[in-house]
């Protein structure tokens, strides 16, 4: 396995595909990336030699300092989330439903989110109704010494 931009990558596919497992490799940079190294774009993972991952790991540091890239981007995005969440704006408590916050609709679009959402919902009652059960008490039989010890 080729580690690439700290991925292990899948040394079966090319090496284009392989780059869109890594956040924020699309097509069209992972496809760039190749021609500046210098190899066609149907060449696969595992020929690819060291020395041109390198090189390619260089190229990514001067492309880095325009745009965002991998966790760099990840960590951005989730930071961006979770302001939007601890502001209380419209635009965080949509992202915390899990919902479209640009204005699209949701009676027909979205409805994959809304799957999932009831799928969780669901699984959630589910436990709860499990917890319950764990925590209510059985009711335990009173042995007869006790009920006699009471009448006298």
């Amino acid at each position: 396995m080729a580690i690439f931009y700290y991925r292990k990558l899948d040394n079966r596919k090319p090496f284009y595909c392989a780059l869109t497992q890594t956040y924020s490799f699309n097509l069209q940079l992972s496809s760039l990336l190749q021609e500046r190294a210098g190899f066609f774009l149907a060449t696969r993972t595992r020929k690819i030699p060291v020395q041109k991952l390198k090189f390619m790991e260089l190229f990514l540091k001067c492309i880095k300092r325009t745009r965002k890239i991998g966790r760099d981007l990840k960590r951005s995005t989730e930071r961006d989330i979770f302001f939007y969440r601890t502001n209380g704006s419209y635009r965080g408590l949509r992202m915390a439903q899990n919902l479209p916050c640009h204005g699209q609709r949701t009676k027909t679009n979205s409805q994959t989110n809304k799957k999932k959402r009831k799928f969780f919902l669901a699984l959630s009652e589910l436990a709860k109704k499990k917890h319950i059960k764990k925590t209510q008490k059985k009711p335990t039989k009173k042995s007869p010494l006790k009920k006699n010890a009471k009448k006298k």
